[in-house]
């Protein structure tokens, strides 16, 4: 999104996704945005269950950490992992995630007033 001077220019198109992807970065409030589009896309990238007791909390370096209630849940996301990561790509079309790690045990709930 940056101005090149001294470069060739690529015409081709981007994404959207790419574009936006790009954008949040310059203007770094990537990670909110990036959290709460996984937050909606986790739902249809997990089961039912499985997205009542786990919730995307944090990326750090194109890692998606993943809060889980119990490890139960934690064992059934790592053996989903590369579905769920295919998901993600594919409805949300972020290639940025690439790997799932899991918390598990209570989360403290930021307080809103």
């Amino acid at each position: 999104m940056k101005f090149r001077f001294l470069e060739k220019r690529n015409n081709s198109t981007l994404p959207l996704a790419q574009l936006l992807q790009d954008l949040f970065l310059e203007i770094e409030i990537s990670e909110a945005v990036l959290i709460e589009n996984l937050k909606v896309v986790w739902k249809s990238a997990t089961d039912a269950i499985i997205a009542s007791h786990s919730e995307p909390v944090r990326m750090v370096r194109n890692t998606l950490y993943v809060w889980v209630d119990h490890s139960i849940y934690a064992n059934e996301i790592m053996l989903m992992k590369n579905a769920i990561l295919e998901k993600i790509r594919n409805e949300v079309g972020l290639t940025a995630v690439e790997d799932i790690r899991i918390e598990t045990g209570k989360r403290k709930r930021s307080v809103q007033g």
